[in-house]
């Protein structure tokens, strides 16, 4: 199997995956930028199809982004410090693939919500998360 071919479609119930509508390069760049102009908080990006090529192994280009709003994510972690596992927000695009170029992310809403036991309030700023992937991916 080549390392851009998908060996397994599964994944948890938990991750929602977008088709973007833009190549790799573009796709990255629009998340940056698109964080950017939003005013959302860029912790870190990895490029792991990098790190990949310096353990000397093959992998089609992925990119893990970390971002958030601490005026959002904070009184979360302080209702439950356990939800600091969750946040801050992950997100991963993946390209070149005979699919596409995809952005991952996970349903935090419905993770914070059910194993976390969070109040709805706190959650409200999260329900932004699929208008700003959709965004991103072009699907909006």
């Amino acid at each position: 199997m080549s390392p851009h071919e998908i060996a397994s479609e599964k994944a948890p119930a938990r991750i929602v995956k977008l088709v973007s509508r833009y190549d790799y390069a573009a796709t990255v760049s629009r998340f940056k930028e698109t964080l950017q102009q939003r005013g959302i908080t860029l912790f870190a990006v990895v490029d792991q199809s990098a790190a990949a090529a310096l353990a000397g192994l093959n992998m089609r280009p992925t990119t893990l982004f970390l971002f958030g709003n601490p005026q959002a994510g904070t009184p979360i972690m302080a209702a439950n410090p356990y939800a600091a596992v969750e946040l801050p927000l992950r997100a991963v695009v993946s390209g070149e693939h005979a699919a596409g170029v995809h952005i991952y992310y996970q349903d935090v809403m419905k993770t914070l919500e059910d194993e976390y036991g969070l109040a709805a309030n706190l959650l409200e700023p999260m329900r932004a998360l699929a208008k700003l992937m959709a965004f991103i991916a072009g699907q909006e």
